[in-house]
């Protein structure tokens, strides 16, 4: 008797445990039209995502099954959104083929998992940055396939793979960032202008100071684009110079 008890209770007890597929549908499920509080809610629903973690193997293929059937673009972006914290070749696998996706977000939202499977560094601002390899990359060989994207015709998309390159701290990726100091997207030029100064690399300190001389004649100053050009220009500058130029206003976001 207490062996088919134990047997019963063991059984039950497996049927709650949960699966990829189970936490994708409750996410699924969530609310994801636009509400009171859509920060909130976005939070909840990524806090249900990232239980998928425990589910490197699964999750991708679950997401995969059901990512070309979404409608939502919403859905579909944290669903790739999410791969990048899944840590598995699986993920890579289902992120890969979005590179060609026709939608220039799609694009986008698969560059930037993928540079969180490819990196070796934890990023944090444009002064902080480690200019040596402190980790393994989650995924190795990536490189290839971001170099790729750094080709793509979307000007977001590239901006995006460049970021992602530098980050892999592969010194092959500092000719792509040279390549693209000639690219027809001014914003493209500048990163990959600080992303070489980054490396103690000054071949686009024209570009960088072209783009400061640029900011201080803007009369129509973009937050985003104008406090984060402005600190990382004048700190690639200090990089570059060994000069110093005061304090630098951090950018606000």
């Amino acid at each position: 008797m207490f062996i088919i008890t134990t047997f019963a209770t063991a059984a039950f007890a497996g049927d709650d445990q949960p699966t990829a597929a189970g936490i994708i549908q409750r996410y699924l499920d969530m609310p994801h039209a636009e509400t009171q509080n859509p920060g909130e809610w976005r939070g909840k629903r990524l806090d249900v995502l990232r239980e998928l973690a425990a589910f490197p193997d699964e999750a991708p293929r679950a997401i995969a099954e059901i990512l070309p059937g979404l409608k939502s673009q919403k859905q579909r972006k944290e669903l790739i959104e999410i791969l990048g914290r899944v840590h598995s070749r699986a993920s890579a696998d289902v992120l890969i083929p979005l590179l060609e996706d026709p939608a220039p977000a799609a694009r986008g939202w698969a560059v930037r998992s993928l540079r969180l499977l490819a990196s070796r560094i934890n990023r944090c601002g444009v002064r902080d940055v480690p200019v040596r390899p402190q980790c393994p990359p989650r995924v190795e060989g990536l490189e290839t396939h971001l170099t790729a994207a750094a080709g793509d015709e979307d000007p977001g998309v590239r901006t995006a793979a460049l970021y992602a390159l530098a980050d892999t701290r592969d010194y092959a990726a500092m000719a792509v960032f040279r390549n693209h100091l000639d690219d027809p997207d001014a914003g493209v030029r500048f990163t990959a202008a600080c992303l070489l100064a980054e490396l103690n690399d000054d071949s686009g300190l024209d570009v960088i100071k072209q783009e400061v001389r640029r900011l201080r004649r803007a009369q129509n100053k973009k937050p985003v684009e104008y406090y984060h050009h402005a600190e990382w220009g004048l700190v690639s500058l200090q990089r570059i110079t060994g000069m110093g130029f005061g304090k630098i206003p951090m950018d606000p976001m």
